[in-house]
């Protein structure tokens, strides 16, 4: 064999032993994680730190599972590189790789973050036509305060309150929906 062809020989094997070693680390994963229908997110439910993130061995060392799963899921992401992963979600226990970012430095992380998490609005965001849209998917589809806020665009609170019957009152919606149970 020529050395081009060791070295070619030698990163085949190298690249396998990676990619079973991911297959081996992403098994493990789903083995021990639930989806959640309402986000999307693919909850981690081993390890987590005090802090509220999973973390999760690969080999003699540990990782966050947001680097885990970037490096399983993108393939140009080094596990043990500088490159940063981080969540796209409020789940820091999620591994969805539609969840997940990569950046090169942690400013880059910030800023996309910034960019992906929808920012709050000024102003009104909800009128007595969403209040009463609102309504409807909570008791016709069952739809949480936690879903209703983030389609709304309101805090849970706001939309837990709409719900109440405690802001946008709308008496005769209540009234109707008594006459139909």
């Amino acid at each position: 064999m020529s050395p081009l062809e060791v070295d070619v020989y030698d990163l085949n094997v190298r690249n396998s032993r990676d990619q079973d070693l991911k297959d081996r680390i992403y098994e493990r994963l789903m083995g021990r994680s639930e989806s959640d229908p309402e986000t999307s997110c693919q909850v981690y439910l081993g390890a987590w730190t005090d802090h509220g993130n999973a973390k999760i061995r690969v080999g003699q060392r540990v990782f966050n599972l947001n680097r885990v799963a970037a490096w399983i899921f993108f393939e140009t992401f080094e596990l043990w590189g500088e490159n940063i992963a981080f969540h796209t979600c409020e789940t820091p226990a999620c591994f969805n790789p539609g969840h997940l970012g990569v950046a090169k430095d942690i400013s880059e992380a910030l800023r996309e973050i910034h960019r992906l998490r929808r920012p709050r609005q000024p102003g009104r965001r909800l009128n007595k036509e969403k209040a009463t849209q609102l309504r409807l998917r909570h008791f016709d589809e069952e739809a949480t305060a936690n879903i209703l806020a983030t389609e709304f665009g309101l805090s849970k609170t706001s939309a837990q309150a709409v719900i109440e019957n405690k802001t946008w009152k709308d008496d005769a919606f209540y009234e109707r929906r008594k006459r139909c149970a």
